[in-house]
């Protein structure tokens, strides 16, 4: 799964354009299942534009926005040049010494209000790249395989309506992001670069039915029914899933979300269950500190080398300190138990991150929208299955720059 076609212009272009939008520095309950929300103030580049060219303020009459962003990075195993270039276990960054495009990707979005009743919103995101090669659902996969290296996917795409019940249930029809896990694929949504284990067991999107009703202005209920993870407009077998997600605003310091899924997964296999549970939570010591914590479980009830079920789960904790305008330090750690799937790792992962995001123009209104995010990782296991089965761990380096517009 080599990208050798792409060059260091890659890296490069997501360094120099400039003109790009707002960083959505969001924690995850603001940006939970990709929710459209409108522009904020001050007035992002490309909406400027389209002010500029007299359609930005009919937009905002009806409430629509658009964001975009533009991601490209590039990583460095540094013990040793792993086997097939492949770093072992990483979602999107696992090609050592190749500069990637990962993302350009645009959001139309018009939010709801659920005071309003049988108010209609939508959501459109589409990514280019080569995250693309494996966001892609089932049946909306235009392209297949891990080739071309830069791949067009359409992430989401959904209708909300307001249905007048109490104070207002919202309902989502179509496609869209798993309320799922502390990370997103969107990348700039994410305090660091690389993702954790736990990001590549669970799923990107949900086709179907998402049902959201907001009890007061803290509490909020979600609850769907979906063809199944990555399914889209084809199926890969005849079940149906069920979704869930409860949010929580505890107080202006914490706030923290239960979400999970259940229903057969497996290709052309209605019998066998999967079971996936979710936790996250933000608290914010102070103005400067935040610190998160993510714990996944998922039991596969076939998957298991004993051909009985398997368990795979684990804890991460994310620490985000803003230094100051310029710099902001993002230490992670995790373990991973992945013990007893077949298709899993075998071992037990330790992983520490260190991440910075430098924001080299914070008080300018277009520079400020450039991050660039070094990172280094040091990933060890109980069984050696790094650099083709010979390493128990594996140490990189990874840089990303990223706009947001």
């Amino acid at each position: 799964m080599k990208r050798r076609t792409a060059s260091w212009a890659s890296l490069a272009i997501a360094m120099a354009i400039s003109g790009f939008s707002y960083a959505q520095d969001t924690q995850p309950a603001e940006a939970l299942a990709g929710e459209a929300t409108v522009a904020a103030e001050p007035r992002t580049p490309l909406m400027a534009l389209l002010d500029k060219a007299g359609v930005g303020a009919t937009m905002d009459e009806y409430g629509i926005s658009i964001t975009g962003w533009v991601e490209a990075s590039i990583t460095f195993s540094l013990l040793d040049n792993p086997a097939d270039d492949t770093i072992v276990g990483r979602a999107f960054d696992f090609e050592h010494e190749d500069p990637t495009l990962n993302q350009i990707g645009l959001s139309f979005n018009r939010a709801v209000d659920t005071a309003k009743p049988w108010d209609v919103g939508f959501v459109v995101e589409t990514i280019y790249g080569a995250d693309g090669r494996f966001t892609a659902s089932n049946g909306m996969d235009f392209q297949t395989g891990t080739s071309p290296n830069n791949q067009f996917d359409i992430t989401q795409a959904a209708v909300d309506v307001v249905i007048p019940v109490g104070n207002g249930l919202k309902a989502r029809f179509g496609k869209f992001i798993t309320p799922i896990g502390y990370e997103y694929t969107n990348n700039t949504l994410n305090p660091n670069f690389s993702h954790t284990y736990l990001f590549g067991i669970i799923p990107f999107s949900h086709t179907g039915f998402y049902f959201t009703y907001g009890f007061d202005d803290t509490k909020s209920l979600s609850l769907g029914i979906a063809r199944g993870w990555e399914q889209s407009l084809e199926d890969n077998n005849s079940s149906l899933e069920v979704i869930w997600s409860w949010t929580h605003q505890c107080s202006e310091k914490f706030n923290y979300a239960f979400n999970g899924s259940i229903g057969p997964q497996v290709d052309d296999d209605d019998e066998h269950y999967r079971v996936m549970l979710d936790y996250w939570s933000d608290y914010a010591v102070s103005d400067q500190l935040t610190i998160g914590l993510n714990v996944d479980y998922r039991y596969d009830s076939n998957n298991a080398s004993d051909g009985d079920g398997s368990d795979v789960f684990g804890v991460a904790g994310y620490f985000k300190y803003t230094l100051n305008d310029y710099v902001g330090l993002y230490p992670r750690l995790e373990w991973f138990n992945d013990t007893s799937r077949l298709d899993g790792f075998d071992a037990n992962i330790y992983s520490a991150t260190f991440g910075v995001t430098l924001t080299p123009f914070p008080n300018d209104t277009i520079g400020s929208n450039l991050k660039i995010r070094p990172e280094i990782r040091y990933d060890y296991a109980s069984e050696a299955i790094y650099d083709g089965g010979d390493e128990h761990d594996v140490l990189s380096l990874g840089i990303s720059g990223y706009f947001t517009f």
